[in-house]
């Protein structure tokens, strides 16, 4: 890729002078770079460098499409691991359990906890016994989301958008009262319906 702008081509030239100054000048001597031309840029003045950026030199930039694209998925998927925390986190989950779900230090994660805590909402923290109908529900939806979802982090933010009105660990109380494990494979589901009811 061509690089045209001159104050991007200036930019460009003063990290070759700083590199030269560092004496990272294996690469720049491999790419063509002569000792004679390597100590002229190194006494050029910053002033100096900014014009001759004004010059038309052609200067190109090469960039791995592969590379690119690994680099925007995994920054996109730090975005939406942090995004889905920072909802176990207002949602009334303890920090134990996020850090066991995202592989996080129980220190990191309360961390994160005290700059979110103005946001936490007010949920109910437990299901009770007598509650039919939000029992029902849980039912209903927990072998759903366990057979479509393999992450346990996946299944419980999915099993708490069904059950919005509590907290995230009264989803797993219940769930642990209930069926034993929220850890539980999917495997002990057959066809939506948990192998020991």
């Amino acid at each position: 890729m061509q690089i045209r702008d001159s104050m991007l081509k200036s930019l460009l030239l003063t990290y070759i002078v700083s590199r030269i100054e560092s004496m990272e000048i294996d690469e720049l001597i491999d790419d063509g770079f002569s000792p004679e031309l390597l100590e002229n840029l190194r006494h050029r003045t910053a002033g100096d460098v900014a014009n001759i950026g004004l010059f038309d030199i052609p200067l190109a930039v090469t960039i791995d499409p592969a590379t690119l694209t690994a680099a925007l998925e995994s920054f996109d998927d730090t975005v939406q691991r942090v995004s889905l925390m920072d909802y176990f986190l207002q949602h009334g989950t303890q920090a134990d359990v996020v850090a066991t779900l995202f592989h996080q230090s129980t220190t990191d994660v309360r961390a994160r906890a005290r700059l979110i805590a103005n946001k936490r909402s007010e949920l109910k923290s437990r299901i009770r016994d007598d509650d039919d109908v939000h029992c029902i529900a849980l039912h209903e939806h927990w072998p759903a989301v366990c057979v479509k979802y393999a992450e346990t982090r996946h299944r419980l933010y999915y099993l708490h958008k069904k059950l919005p009105g509590f907290t995230i660990d009264a989803l797993i109380a219940r769930v642990e009262a209930d069926f034993g494990s929220y850890m539980i494979s999917p495997k002990a589901f057959r066809n939506g319906t948990h192998v020991g009811s």
